[in-house]
């Protein structure tokens, strides 16, 4: 008989920790050492300058 797992396996390292706590550790340590390049936001750009020279702004665009 086959078992669904719907999460992906757990690495060897991960399972040999000894509480849910450590693990939650190595994990966020894996999330401290990734990183994404910054990309520039043009359109959040004009908006704060607008605000900080306090220029009215009309933001148009879909509800939500």
């Amino acid at each position: 008989m086959t078992t669904y797992a719907p999460f992906a396996p757990v690495p060897p390292s991960v399972e040999s920790f000894a509480s849910p706590l450590d693990v939650a550790d190595a994990l966020l340590t894996l999330l401290r050492d990734t990183t994404t390049e910054p990309r520039p936001d043009t359109q959040l750009e004009a908006l704060t300058l607008a605000v900080a020279a306090d220029l009215p702004v009309l933001l148009w665009g879909e509800p939500g």
